[in-house]
């Protein structure tokens, strides 16, 4: 940005005398030169802490368990590409229509239950489950 400006500036600048004046301006303008790039480049730098870790701005604030969203009319093929094996496969019918429910763990107790008729997604929910702790009572 400033390098066409400096070297249309020493073209002007040319002395005709030939010496230490010459020699004495272009080091000059060279030095100038060389303390716009650092002032360039120090602009540029992001500031830091003094501990020199970066400080996050937290834009979001997570509420509650991160939720899996699913389209509908999805396939159970491109269902189980992007969820992977389900925990669960059953299979019911109503009104004459089979109804094929797969369930997928999503993590810390947490189920994503996905329901398909015809090979199509018609819905998904997530559900949380409540581990059943084994007591000691006889």
């Amino acid at each position: 940005m400033y390098l066409p400006l400096l070297i249309g500036l020493l073209r002007k600048l040319r002395v005709k005398k030939v010496g230490e004046e010459e020699i004495m301006l272009k080091t000059m303008v060279i030095i100038i030169a060389l303390l716009i790039a650092v002032v360039n480049v120090s602009a540029q730098a992001g500031r830091t802490p003094k501990s020199g870790r970066r400080v996050h701005q937290t834009t979001a604030i997570r509420v509650g368990p991160p939720t899996t969203y699913l389209k509908e009319g999805l396939t159970a093929e491109q269902v189980l590409r992007v969820l992977g094996e389900p925990i669960n496969v059953s299979e019911r019918e109503e009104q004459g229509v089979t109804i094929k429910t797969l369930h997928f763990q999503r993590g810390a107790n947490r189920v994503l239950v996905a329901e398909f008729v015809n090979d199509a997604l018609v819905s998904s929910r997530t559900e949380t489950r409540v581990p059943i702790v084994a007591s000691n009572r006889y």
